[in-house]
């Protein structure tokens, strides 16, 4: 049977987290201020929210009393406010349905008297309810209001949150395309406002569409990225959830240590804070932890531990998979296991279909698709072990037909292309910010040029002064002209470095890797298809981050250099190797050097020289010093240079670009880097000298 993926963890933003030192803080002041006024109140609200992380019991209670003191003082903002941590401490207590109705009174109160901010609250937080109860129709519509509401009062960081809530209700749809699209949108808002906590759920979230799609590797990446800002802001809570997302990427990397030290860390962590959800959910996850590495007795104890607190939480999507291991768990545990679990191994079989009826019967509910297809193919499993192959294939068609309505080639093209316009809007925005900053030196220059023409005004009135003024002018003009030098060496920098940032984003590399993708897809070859992909996503984000900075280390701009190589490679069917040799003389880490330098000579050896070339090829990249420069050798084994070839045909455009990049470091520094491409018996060498810079 295909290994299920383990329940998953999912997020959406919360408001706030409570640190111990917070709590202790908020009620040393409400002891300190008996007087019942509105900065009670506000203490009373925020001190229940703070509970809400660590102890729900105490946030009821002292949300009822916010409640109490806010209808006595009629102040109906705080009365919303208090129902806000009412809701948010029920929650945490794992009752979502009366989360429900403290929402709602909080909404009501919002809207009658137009408190937008606490009625994007309310929409997001029932939203947040809905979901956690499975209830996604109900869900998303949450999510639309609050989306509406947010662009009509322009609130940024509310427009991103209902793209999270958007994105999930989509993922638990099994709409993958579509989730990774929201997700993408609440990402790129949260970076713009640098809202850490937000880009950290997106990575969770991000992290759960991959874990969908089988690309663990990708996954564990966006996770270990959200652990690291959970870590930074301290947010237990949020560092539970990843904690548990990451074990579940490397057990399906058949990591078993790291898998079982990360739920266990994770477990440790949900019980210190009191945190139902994070409890019941890394106790599911050890559970079918120990299912697949056949340890039956201990699974069936552990989620039949488990299935009470999902009861409680009312979460039917996990509760649904836990019905569905436990049928497993029935289906392959030996007869003791059974026995002590209380079964009769003579009614494996019924016992079996059962509790995965009743799995699958909740996944049809509440419309969760994979949960369905879980179900589906363990009734297969069943039956064939029954000997009924008639009843084997019908869920099996079943089965078949679900999964292909997950994810097909078209989804599977959806998610690639989103994922390339991604990183392609990055790349706009980039050239974007390059562009405004060139139109503001050319305004600058305008001004400038402006203070010429009142300085010649000025003199031809003050003609009495016209010795002190020829002094005045020229000294004056000798100073515009040293600032317009700077301003168009400026310009010249500016747009070279638009023109490298265009060149490193080269439209035929980006659309031939695409349709290398969609060829592999087409073909069925999913996993080449998803290597590819992953790399040169990979590629991408590097060259874009990259392009931010005028130097970046040798060994970051060589590591984007290998993975150009590898996608080349892999294109051109393995037709050549490659080698990249640093001096030992070197430090690679402190060396400095323009990002993708030496890509374009790279690219010319492939193209016009390996290519063409019968048999395989070689390129040699070696870095070495050479007094106070570095010397960068890029060379091949291909057809070299044809005697008949045209020497300006053969450059590319990012050789060209690069020699202007050339000369602008020698402008600015006043080095003598140079650039030399020359023929060889066979192949081509390029050498590229550079004034070397480190970084301390």
């Amino acid at each position: 049977m295909r290994k299920l993926l383990i329940a998953v963890f999912l997020l959406i933003t919360v408001m706030a987290h409570a640190q111990k030192n917070e709590l202790d803080s908020l009620s040393n002041a409400l002891n300190k201020h008996p007087k019942e006024d509105t900065v009670r109140l506000r203490l009373l609200n925020d001190l229940a929210f703070a509970f809400s992380d660590v102890n729900p019991d105490k946030g009821l209670e002292t949300a009822e009393r916010a409640i109490a003191l806010a209808k006595k003082l009629n102040a109906m903002q705080l009365l919303a406010t208090a129902y806000l941590c009412k809701g948010e401490n029920y929650i945490s207590a794992g009752d979502n349905k009366t989360a429900v109705a403290s929402f709602k009174e909080a909404l009501a109160i919002s809207e009658q008297r137009n408190f937008n901010q606490t009625s994007l609250n309310a929409y997001q937080r029932l939203g947040a309810a809905y979901f956690n109860m499975s209830e996604y129709g109900a869900a998303m519509k949450m999510q639309e209001k609050l989306l509406m509401q947010a662009k009509r009062i322009n609130d940024s960081a509310a427009i991103a949150k209902a793209f999270v809530g958007m994105g999930l209700n989509y993922q638990f749809m099994s709409n993958l395309p579509e989730a990774l699209k929201y997700q993408q949108m609440a990402l790129a808002i949260f970076t713009k406002i640098n809202n850490a906590q937000g880009i950290s759920d997106v990575y969770t979230n991000l992290g759960l569409v991959y874990l969908n799609l089988e690309n663990f590797n990708k996954a564990l990446e966006y996770h270990k990225k959200s652990l690291q800002l959970n870590e930074q802001t301290g947010n237990k809570k949020a560092m539970v959830n990843t904690l548990g997302n990451i074990a579940t990427a490397y057990d399906n990397l058949e990591d078993s240590a790291n898998a079982i030290a990360n739920y266990t860390k994770a477990l440790e962590i949900s019980k210190q804070i009191n945190y139902e959800f994070g409890i019941a959910s890394n106790m599911g996850n050890i559970g079918i932890f120990h299912y697949y590495h056949s340890n039956y007795k201990l699974a069936m104890d552990i989620i039949r531990e488990s299935v009470p607190m999902y009861k409680k939480l009312n979460d039917k999507s996990n509760l649904s998979l836990m019905y569905n291991i436990m049928a497993v768990c029935i289906l392959e545990a030996p007869d003791k296991d059974l026995l002590h679990a209380g079964i009769n191994p003579g009614h494996r079989f019924d016992s079996a279909i059962k509790f995965n009826e009743t799995a699958l019967n909740m996944a049809k509910n509440i419309k969760a698709l994979r949960r369905q297809w879980f179900a589906l193919e363990t009734m297969k499993e069943i039956y064939i072990k029954q000997n009924n192959y008639k009843k084997a294939l019908d869920f099996y068609e079943q089965a078949v037909v679900l999964n292909d309505s997950i994810l097909n080639n078209s989804n599977t093209k959806k998610i690639t292309r989103l994922e390339m316009q991604y990183e392609f809007n990055k790349t706009q925005d980039s050239i974007k910010a390059v562009n405004d900053k060139k139109q503001a030196l050319a305004k600058a220059e305008i001004q400038k040029q402006h203070v010429v023409k009142n300085a010649i005004m000025a003199g031809s009135v003050f003609l009495i002064l016209a010795g002190i003024g020829t002094f005045i002018f020229y000294k004056h003009n000798r100073d515009i002209k040293v600032q317009k030098n700077e301003a168009e060496l400026k310009a010249m920098v500016t747009d070279t470095e638009m023109k490298a940032l265009r060149a490193q984003m080269n439209p035929h590399f980006i659309f031939n890797s695409l349709n290398s993708i969609a060829d592999y897809i087409d073909k069925n070859q999913t996993q080449a298809a998803s290597d590819f992909a992953s790399k040169f996503a990979r590629l991408m984000r590097m060259v874009l981050e990259n392009s931010e900075q005028k130097e970046i280390p040798l060994v970051e701009d060589l590591k984007a250099l290998e993975l150009y190589m590898q996608l080349e490679r892999f294109r051109l069917n393995n037709k050549f190797d490659y080698e990249i040799i640093v001096d030992d003389a070197i430090d690679k880490e402190n060396t400095l050097i323009p990002p993708l330098i030496l890509q374009p000579f790279v690219e010319n050896s492939i193209w016009h020289g390996i290519a063409h070339k019968e048999g395989e090829g070689k390129i040699l990249v070696h870095v070495q010093q050479q007094n106070n420069m570095l010397n960068c050798i890029v060379e091949d084994n291909g057809i070299g240079m044809q005697p008949e070839e045209n020497p300006k045909k053969r450059r590319s455009l990012g050789m060209r670009i690069t020699r202007e990049r050339i000369g602008v470091i020698n402008k600015q520094k006043n080095t003598n880097a140079s650039v030399t491409v020359a023929g060889k018996e066979s192949g081509v060498r390029a050498e590229i000298q550079l004034p070397l810079e480190l970084i301390f």
